[in-house]
């Protein structure tokens, strides 16, 4: 059997094996909006796995209201690659 991913462990291996079950599961990415707010996932969480390289952003300038962002969430490949 393999051990999960070390910093997982230390994350919460649970929320971050949904965190990336989700995201496995969304080519496109997710939004932050719809993984704070609809899914649960703590901020802290997202900002983690982000510093270890398990996710990366993109930002999206949003066509109305104009000015106004959105960030979207996408697995990297040591992210697919992680053992949860």
């Amino acid at each position: 059997m393999i051990a999960p991913d070390p910093v997982l462990v230390r994350l919460g291996l649970r929320e971050a094996a949904k965190l990336i079950f989700l995201l496995k599961g969304s080519p496109d990415g997710v939004t932050q909006d719809m993984l704070v707010s609809q899914h649960g996932v703590p901020v802290n969480l997202l900002a983690a796995l982000l510093h270890t390289g398990f996710v990366f952003v993109r930002e999206e300038q949003m066509s109305m209201p104009r000015g106004l962002t959105r960030r979207r969430f996408f697995l990297t490949a040591r992210g697919r690659l992680a053992n949860v």
